[in-house]
């Protein structure tokens, strides 16, 4: 499987006819899988994929909502020393251990099943916060600084 990853931007802003001019150059590519992140799809992409004989692969973005953690307080990671985590870049990261959270991300995730015609589902960002990119580089500090060991 070669699969080309599309961004919301991306994929989102395309008509039809353009989307499936890309299609078909990233077929030319080789490319037989296409791997999108979203909450919702258009219909007519994922059918213009498949009429191109590509895979399309959903993908459901489980513990990584900035938005959310505007909402509700609660799903914002702490860290050990009780300072709410602090956002690197564009990531903060969402508290997996908030079951009301993790339960609406369930129903997105049976949603998308049900409502779209994928080949598949793929989950990202299901862990807990870390910014794996730039805490786990040899040139920072180690992430246990910032160990999250309560919840706010």
């Amino acid at each position: 499987m070669i699969g080309a990853y599309l961004g919301s931007p991306d994929w989102r802003l395309r008509s039809s006819k353009l989307a499936e001019a890309e299609l078909k150059r990233y077929k030319r590519y080789g490319v037989n899988a296409i791997f999108a992140e979203a909450d919702h799809y258009p219909h007519e992409f994922i059918q213009i994929a498949h009429d191109n004989d590509l895979l399309f692969f959903g993908g459901l973005n489980c513990f990584s909502n900035n938005d959310a953690l505007t909402h509700n307080s609660k799903l914002h990671p702490v860290c050990r020393d009780g300072r709410l985590r602090p956002q690197m870049n564009w990531y903060i990261g969402v508290t997996p251990t908030c079951q009301t959270y993790a339960q609406s991300r369930l129903n997105v995730l049976r949603r998308l099943a049900q409502t779209y015609q994928l080949d598949g589902i793929w989950l990202d960002f299901i862990r807990w916060p870390l910014h794996w990119e730039q805490e786990l580089r040899n040139d920072t500090p180690a992430p246990l600084s910032q160990v999250l060991t309560s919840i706010r």
